[in-house]
């Protein structure tokens, strides 16, 4: 409980000095199919749209950038959070990098950590403190300051690292000098270090795997049983045994791990929260506006447990009726696509209730998503509340979409009385006139 209240207290403050800086972001939103920032930014930055998009001045704070193909060629001075179908990092980067893409290659130095997610991914510029990835076709070339943690299909490692090595892949190739321990679960694996400066653990079958005569170990070599894969395919395939095992080094098991799951939901949830704002705009105030304070919670809440209970109540009649599947179909689906949406609905409305809070005036969705996204992903690295917290967004956004529908449901039949009422109105009049037209002509006679 001791440990629960620091975490809040610690992201009380923490959240207090990120809204004060907010007020001071620039935001540059973009159509153009190529777009080139020249100007230096002595504040955090946040770019969005664009085929191409450059960046060739100094920014001084974060770097919040979504696009098509992204290059930064100049220093970010603080931490840069990109999501982009590919990514060219040349500059220095004065903390973590958070990333996301198809293809990923960071060239230039990091200060910091590096945590990101690709299909192709290239390290090629030193990592100061820990690196992590997930990704297709792996390859790093640098010196880390700490800890590398990979997980993919293809993957090649050099450079000197100086603590721990921990690799999960369908075919894995390590030169580097490492001064921990390096654990690996993979179908293939070569190491052709120099030297290795703790124990050597392989998880799978020891014929597949090669350690070269030169390379010195202080450690022991062990070889243990697989247990754990992921993936499909050659490309994704990797073995997670060294991640789940448990040891100081455990990845899946700790709280490591959930931070790099919390550092991915970040980038997808923004990515699914900014299309959103985009396509739906209308739809996502008028959602959020059914969640705006405590009274409208509770309303979308009874709302949400009604449609979820009545819903589950005819997925069942009609599974069982067998003619209903394809309708069941349709409430599946229905039901993901609410799932997807909650969170970064829920977000904006954490962002919008938070900087009111702070006193700090912030009508961009696109920064309210922001920030409830970093406050949302916070809360989730606390243990059960996290479970407690997605049942609860699912089940009052749920309800926010229905009575959304439903209120437009209303509006439809109100106008469509209101047409027939008006349609017979008119009607009425023309009959009343054509009966007086007829009595007066016969009066006339």
């Amino acid at each position: 409980m001791k440990k629960c209240v620091l975490c809040f207290l610690g992201f009380v403050v923490m959240f207090g000095l990120y809204t004060s800086s907010i007020g001071a972001a620039k935001v540059i939103s973009t159509n153009e199919d190529t777009y080139v920032l020249e100007e230096s930014i002595d504040e955090d930055l946040y770019i969005t749209g664009g085929e191409n998009i450059v960046i060739n001045g100094n920014v001084d704070g974060d770097l919040f950038i979504g696009g098509g193909d992204v290059v930064i060629n100049s220093n970010v001075g603080g931490d840069l959070f990109i999501a982009s179908g590919f990514v060219q990092v040349n500059g220095v980067v004065e903390k973590s990098v958070y990333g996301m893409g198809g293809e990923i290659n960071l060239d230039g130095l990091i200060k910091r950590s590096v945590y990101c997610i690709g299909g192709d991914v290239s390290i090629s510029g030193n990592v100061r403190e820990d690196l992590l990835i997930i990704g297709g076709n792996i390859a790093v070339d640098s010196t880390i300051g700490e800890s590398v943690r990979i997980t993919g299909g293809n993957i090649k490692i050099d450079g000197d690292i100086f603590q721990d090595l921990l690799v999960g892949g369908g075919k894995v190739k390590v030169f580097s000098d490492v001064e921990g321990d390096v654990l690996i679960g993979s179908g293939e694996a070569y190491i052709e270090s120099e030297y290795i400066g703790g124990d050597v653990v392989l998880y799978g079958d020891q014929q597949n795997f090669t350690i070269f005569d030169k390379t010195k170990i202080d450690g022991d070599i062990s070889y243990e049983e697989s247990t754990v894969h992921i993936g499909v395919g050659n490309k994704w395939g990797g073995d997670l045994s060294p991640f789940v095992k448990d040891r100081k080094l455990g990845l899946l098991g700790g709280s490591a791990f959930k931070f790099f799951v919390a550092v991915i939901n970040i980038v997808g949830y923004f990515i699914l929260g900014f299309i959103l704002i985009k396509v739906a705009p209308v739809k996502v105030k008028a959602s959020t506006d059914r969640l705006s304070n405590f009274g409208e919670m509770i309303k979308s809440a009874g709302a949400g447990l009604m449609v979820i209970t009545v819903g589950g109540l005819l997925i069942l009649i009609l599974t069982l009726s067998l003619v209903g599947l394809p309708t069941v179909g349709v409430f599946v689906t229905l039901g993901v696509l609410a799932k997807g949406v909650s969170t970064p609905l829920i977000c904006i409305v954490i962002g919008r209730y938070l900087t009111r809070l702070f006193k700090t005036k912030l009508d961009n969705y696109v920064l309210l998503l922001v920030v409830g996204l970093f406050v949302y992903q916070l809360l989730w690295l606390i243990p059960i509340w996290s479970i407690i917290m997605r049942g609860i967004t699912f089940v009052v956004v749920a309800g926010a979409l229905f009575r959304v529908k439903y209120r437009s449901y209303k509006c439809a039949i109100y106008l469509q009385n209101n047409k027939l009422a008006s349609v017979k109105s008119k009607r009425r009049k023309k009959t009343v006139k054509i009966i007086k037209n007829k009595t007066t002509s016969k009066k006339s006679k």
